[in-house]
């Protein structure tokens, strides 16, 4: 996640409080994207970014991407993890996202 008491933590924090979310504890707070893609590369852990941010590691072939809509004021939010990572956390969290984007969509 995001540097505490940065405006995007902050922003996040908010968000993830009007949608059920509070007391989710970062294993990490960084705001390097350095720290990010060596994170990603080498673990099983999914990144909170900018959009803008998520798409330029995508566009590296680092990372793949979620794009995460209805997020109120906070503005475009991706979710990335590391390429081909197969961690049965994260194949849960992906399927979940995906039925409720259905749900969201119509399709269910």
């Amino acid at each position: 996640m995001p540097p505490r008491d940065t405006l995007m933590r902050v922003r996040l924090e908010n968000t993830l409080l009007e949608r059920g979310g509070a007391g989710i504890v970062p294993a990490l707070e960084t705001g390097s994207v350095m720290v990010l893609e060596s994170i990603l590369h080498a673990s099983h852990y999914l990144g909170v970014c900018s959009g803008a941010m998520a798409r330029h590691l995508v566009n590296r072939s680092l990372v793949r991407r979620l794009p995460l809509t209805d997020v109120g004021s906070f503005g475009p939010v991706g979710v990335v993890w590391r390429r081909g990572g197969q961690d049965e956390t994260l194949l849960k969290f992906v399927s979940i996202l995906r039925r409720e984007a259905k749900k969201t969509m119509g399709g269910e």
